[in-house]
């Protein structure tokens, strides 16, 4: 018999529609700070290679578009999280996201998948 694992965590998921200014990064940060997410998923960030993300305690992986506005994607996971990126950014074709691989106990894993995909 298989025993399950019983682990919770706090997923923060939004969809920005910009945080490139600096009014909408502070609330982002009174967000994050008044519920105290282990992951969180932001679409459509609007932010691209020389706009920086800066969220204390995580760890930020960004998918920018290069050229084009609007299906930017981060993952942000806890410091105290461990585990790595998968790149899929090769396997998608109008589709942008991210997915982290969680370490846990016993060598097990899980995958988180940020995945998003525009209207237009």
């Amino acid at each position: 018999m298989t025993k399950m694992m019983n682990l919770k965590f706090k997923i923060l998921i939004l969809n920005a529609q910009s945080i490139v200014n600096e009014s909408k990064q502070i609330i982002l940060q009174h967000l994050i700070e008044s519920t105290d997410p282990d992951i969180i998923s932001i679409n459509e960030t609007f932010l691209n290679q020389n706009k920086p993300l800066n969220i204390p305690n995580y760890a930020i992986f960004r998918s920018d578009r290069q050229h084009r506005k609007g299906d930017e994607a981060a993952l942000c996971t806890k410091n105290t999280l461990s585990g790595s990126m998968i790149d899929i950014l090769s396997l998608l074709t109008h589709e942008n996201g991210n997915v982290f691989e969680l370490n846990l106990k016993k060598k097990k894993t899980n995958n988180f998948f940020d995945l998003y995909k525009p209207l237009h």
